[in-house]
């Protein structure tokens, strides 16, 4: 909170201010909306005994969305108020990351490691040539684009300030893909979520 860079970034990226004062200011209406987000699940999918959120003998994508903000928040000293959102007050919620954590560590035991390239050889992969052969456009999407198309893509609820633009190549419900022009003239492509991103076509403009 000492570094303006950091500041500003994080300012840029939200679209709100970072001060101290700021943050202090917004704290207890943050705490009253996780306090209500760990209520419902410790009173909803936890409340018959589940050691998952869906169930099961093994954790899911839906653990892995379901924990990730309460394991940040908690592992963060003085982030969350002992008295109303502790241990003692959820104890299900707790279990439950304490158990995430626990197969997460089990996992990386037996996780394939991961291949170590050099800078210029991460670089030269990503720019080999996009892949386009099996993407299509879905007719009956809403946005009625079409492929070769140039659109604008940001996200929503935050880093809204910075925008993509790039050629349409794909489409469907579950993503978009373009490919952005590097600095090096090659084409990239990037994959975007439909949730929580805007998309427009930008008429008449060419990369």
């Amino acid at each position: 909170m000492n570094d303006p860079k950091f500041l500003k970034d994080r300012s840029e990226f939200s679209g709100r201010t970072w001060s101290a004062e700021a943050q202090a200011k917004g704290r207890p209406e943050a705490l009253i909306h996780m306090r209500n987000s760990m209520r419902l699940f410790e009173s909803t999918f936890l409340s018959d005994g589940r050691n998952w959120a869906l169930g099961g003998e093994q954790p899911t994508m839906a653990d892995l969305q379901a924990v990730w903000v309460f394991d940040w928040l908690m592992g963060m000293p003085e982030a969350l108020d002992a008295s109303l959102m502790g241990e003692s007050v959820f104890p299900r919620l707790f279990a439950l990351v304490k158990r995430w954590n626990g197969a997460l560590k089990d996992a990386k035991k037996t996780a394939p490691r991961p291949v170590t390239l050099k800078a210029e050889d991460a670089i030269s992969s990503v720019l080999a040539g996009p892949d386009t052969a099996d993407l299509t456009i879905d007719p009956n999407d809403p946005l009625k684009l079409s492929k070769g198309d140039v659109i604008q893509v940001w996200p929503t609820d935050s880093g809204f300030g910075h925008k993509d633009s790039g050629e349409l190549v794909g489409l469907n419900e579950e993503e978009l893909v373009m490919v952005v022009k590097s600095e090096k003239g090659k084409g990239v492509l990037l994959h975007t979520p439909r949730w929580g991103f805007r998309v427009v076509k930008m008429d008449g403009s060419k990369l």
